[in-house]
């Protein structure tokens, strides 16, 4: 499941960027993923080893909806064939 959500939003995030900075975007993607999901991983189960996964789940879900307004998740109309 997880490598199906990874998969699916770095691919939303490429059709969405600009061709000329894409490789750019994507780079901080890799960096953001490979440096910072087991950085979380880790302080979530130090957490979970002291109060419980459904804590942690409801820490991960709060900060979610704390932060998707700033992710500005509205649908981008299609580019013309002239831009």
């Amino acid at each position: 499941m997880h490598f199906l959500v990874i998969t699916s939003l770095a691919t939303v995030l490429q059709e969405n960027v600009d061709d000329g900075m894409r490789g750019r975007i994507m780079a901080l993607w890799i960096m953001g993923f490979g440096g910072i999901v087991p950085v979380g991983v880790l302080v979530g189960g130090f957490v979970a080893s002291y109060t419980s996964v459904t804590l942690v789940l409801l820490i991960g879900a709060a900060a979610a909806l704390l932060l998707a307004p700033y992710a500005k998740l509205e649908p981008r109309l299609a580019r013309s064939a002239g831009n």
